[in-house]
């Protein structure tokens, strides 16, 4: 046998293998330990706590007394980056084009009123965690809607190391039921193939009580769609959080500030220097000043108390926890709004600068979020063909149209110039003033409509 011939049987065999694969309960059960217990899924639990605020300078020990200053103070820099990111990719609604009106007409509709809800909803989870899921289903009017579920509770199978198919996906998730009566936890579980989806209750580590069926009913038949209906929407290529990349610096940025404080609140707190103290101890002194304002002293000629004032470098901390702030900035690909570099008014060059860092973050994310939105398009089409409703395949973009502090003349003259250069839809996906294309070349029609009928009109 040849060496092309074994290549050729060794991939022979993988694809056997692969094709007769299944999924057991005991391997449900050990995924969903692995996955409890996981790196990414801490991450997308600091990703969330860091976005609420709770950094953790507020779970931070020490031993501080209770006359100690003890500043523990948490920034908010992670929630407003993130927020800039989706502001400026999803704060304007999205665009969607087909090679035709009526198939992006019928895209649309399908996608629904929520869709740019839905897509800011994937933005928010994707950067918090790394990897958004959104879950295409119909409902039992057999209308075709769409679910984004938390990252946390999915556990993919993929196919290959790029991930970009699926074989199965797991959930998993808590919900308070009433039982014996009382209320308590329970675990429910979802394995997601391409033909069928089965339940379980999750209890003491073991699957119990599976109800297989298929993923939706057509005329009171199980059906499944023919691909697992779980879609992900990355957040870059590495399926990594944005606080992944600079948590460590707000976290000493935190620290420096709190410190900061601490140094503050105790400048007002005096030295004492003691000749002829009685007490047991320093600490029971300071407790007692903190508390009393007072101390008393032994009839002594050599007892006193005098004071001494703290002196501290204010300005080498500032200047620490300034850099830290620009070091966050920087590794957030965030915008630096100290606009001094640029005057009051910037040009378009300098806001194309003053943006490039975030430009070049939410191109990562729009890279994928495309890719994902193909894998919608192909469900909707897929319910479109099961519900004997199918239209021709095409292609389908979806365009975001960022929300950028702009020279709005500047962008104005240059979709001007370009006439006859680019596509009409073009120029309106960079107008300023646009935020629905299709809604603005229907407007535009009827105006030229009514211009031509009123001079027809005339002429008669």
């Amino acid at each position: 046998m040849g060496v092309m011939d074994f290549m050729k049987k060794g991939i022979g065999y993988m694809k056997l293998a692969f094709e007769k694969s299944t999924i057991d309960e005991d391997r449900i059960e050990k995924l969903i330990i692995e996955h409890r217990n996981s790196k990414n899924v801490e991450w997308m639990r600091i990703g969330d706590n860091y976005y609420s605020v709770d950094n953790d300078i507020l779970t931070k020990t020490d031993n501080k007394k209770t006359y100690q200053a003890n500043s523990k103070l948490a920034h908010a820099n992670y929630k407003s980056m993130v927020d800039e990111k989706i502001g400026y990719l999803f704060s304007k609604d999205s665009s969607i084009h087909a090679e035709t009106d009526e198939t992006t007409n019928v895209i649309v509709d399908k996608l629904g009123d929520n869709f740019n809800y839905d897509l800011e909803s994937l933005g928010f989870e994707a950067s918090n965690k790394g990897i958004a899921w959104l879950h295409p289903y119909i409902n039992e009017k057999g209308e075709f809607k769409l679910f984004v579920a938390n990252s946390e509770q999915i556990i993919p199978g993929w196919t290959d190391s790029t991930h970009t198919e699926l074989e199965y996906v797991i959930r998993y998730y808590n919900v308070r039921v009433y039982r014996f009566g009382r209320y308590e936890t329970v675990t429910n579980v979802e394995l997601w193939t391409p033909t069928e989806v089965t339940y379980y209750r999750l209890e003491n580590g073991k699957l119990i009580n599976p109800v297989k069926m298929g993923h939706f009913k057509l005329n009171g038949i199980d059906t499944g769609w023919g691909a697992v209906p779980w879609i992900a929407f990355k957040n870059n290529r590495k399926e990594l959080p944005d606080i992944k990349f600079v948590k460590s610096l707000i976290d000493n940025y935190d620290l420096s500030r709190s410190e900061v404080a601490n140094y503050i609140q105790e400048v007002k707190n005096l030295i004492f220097v003691l000749k002829g103290y009685s007490g047991d101890s320093l600490d029971d002194f300071l407790e007692y000043i903190y508390q009393k304002r007072a101390v008393v002293l032994d009839a002594d000629d050599e007892s006193d108390v005098t004071t001494l004032n703290p002196q501290m470098d204010i300005n080498a901390a500032k200047e620490h926890y300034e850099q830290v702030k620009k070091d966050i900035l920087e590794g957030g690909q965030a915008v630096d709004k100290n606009l001094d570099r640029f005057g009051a008014a910037p040009s378009g060059v300098a806001l194309l600068f003053l943006f490039s860092s975030l430009e070049l973050k939410a191109n990562q994310l729009e890279s994928e979020f495309s890719r994902g939105f193909n894998n919608l398009v192909n469900f909707i089409y897929l319910f479109l063909e099961k519900t004997n409703n199918a239209i021709k395949r095409e292609k389908v973009e979806i365009v975001f149209n960022r929300d950028m502090i702009m020279n709005e003349t500047d962008i104005i003259n240059n979709c001007n110039s370009s006439r006859g250069l680019v596509s009409t839809d073009t120029i309106l996906a960079n107008h300023p003033w646009v935020r629905d294309i299709q809604d603005e070349k229907e407007k535009l029609a009827k105006e030229t409509f009514d211009t031509v009928g009123m001079i027809d009109t005339n002429e008669e």
